[in-house]
């Protein structure tokens, strides 16, 4: 059992160091979609409430599979993930300050473990790419 554990862990950091730095074009798409895409449509009414939430836990989630070799970043991804969808839910059938702060709070953690991946990510030693030439002018 305990093999098969630690082979699966290898076969995910084989995976991360293949896909990391394309992995950086993608979170840019990503984040560029959810920016200027999701949010206005969102805002104008045109897309329900509950897709703005949605979508910032896969980025959150993509950026944690993609690049994150940190244990702490893991962990606030998780509270992040679970936060963001349960204070909205929560929000859509009870409106209080408390739901709003919950949603809030997921969101903000999730920012958080985000720029703690990108940068580590962007500024790490090692060859300069286009992918985080490009990672690094959007996360400026």
């Amino acid at each position: 059992m305990r093999s098969t554990i630690k082979a699966a862990h290898k076969r995910f950091r084989t995976f991360q160091d293949y896909t990391g730095e394309p992995g950086l074009t993608a979170l840019l798409v990503i984040q560029v979609l959810l920016i200027f895409v999701v949010m206005p449509l969102s805002s104008m009414g045109v897309l329900p409430r509950l897709v703005v939430p949605v979508m910032f836990v896969l980025l959150v989630i993509a950026v944690l599979v993609v690049t994150s070799r940190s244990y702490f970043v893991s962990a606030l991804v998780v509270i992040a993930v679970v936060l963001t969808p349960f204070g909205a839910f929560m929000r859509a059938d009870h409106p209080s300050l408390f739901t709003e702060l919950l949603s809030a709070g997921g969101r903000l953690l999730g920012l958080a473990a985000v720029s703690w991946v990108i940068v580590g990510a962007v500024f790490a030693a090692g060859r300069v790419t286009v992918h985080r030439v490009r990672a690094q002018s959007f996360f400026i």
